[in-house]
């Protein structure tokens, strides 16, 4: 291995084990270590890696007049009529947003979904807690007035 990079995994390393925050974690950064010979990608959003991706994204990732939705997005849009049809027996649904991240990607789809008096609550999932608090902050900004909940889940 080159030893530029072997600094920069030695870095990346030293950076990730302040954020290890129980025996648990850390048999599982060795159990990846040894297995896939990578850092596992929740340690990415610990400390300001969370808000870090969600400025990214945000800023690029997020649709503009001149760019294409990005998958998530579009497939909320195009489905929102089959997924909320008459056929559907509720009143008001209660979303679940596994591997929630910032959330950004339903915020137009809840917003339909309250603009018809549709949506009961919303249930965030993420394996970072920390994006789970970016998400909350956004959410509550965007849709101050639907219920929020969310819920750190672990990698099984």
């Amino acid at each position: 291995m080159p030893k530029e990079t072997l600094k920069n995994s030695q870095k990346r390393l030293e950076s990730t084990l302040k954020f290890i925050s129980s025996p648990i974690e850390l048999l599982e950064l060795i159990d990846a270590l040894e297995n896939s010979r990578e850092i596992p990608v929740k340690y990415a959003y610990r400390e300001t890696g969370a808000s870090i991706w969600d400025n990214f994204y945000q800023k690029y990732i997020s649709p503009k007049w001149y760019q294409p939705n990005n998958v998530e997005i579009e497939l909320l849009h195009k489905n929102f009529n089959y997924l909320n049809g008459s056929y559907q027996n509720c009143q008001n649904l209660n979303i679940i947003d596994v591997g929630a991240g910032n959330s950004y990607p339903v915020k137009k789809y809840i917003s339909q979904l309250d603009k018809i008096g549709k949506i009961n609550q919303y249930l965030a999932l993420d394996i970072s807690e920390e994006l789970l608090k970016v998400s909350q902050t956004n959410f509550q900004k965007w849709l101050p007035k639907i219920p929020y909940s969310s819920y750190p889940v672990q990698k099984c």
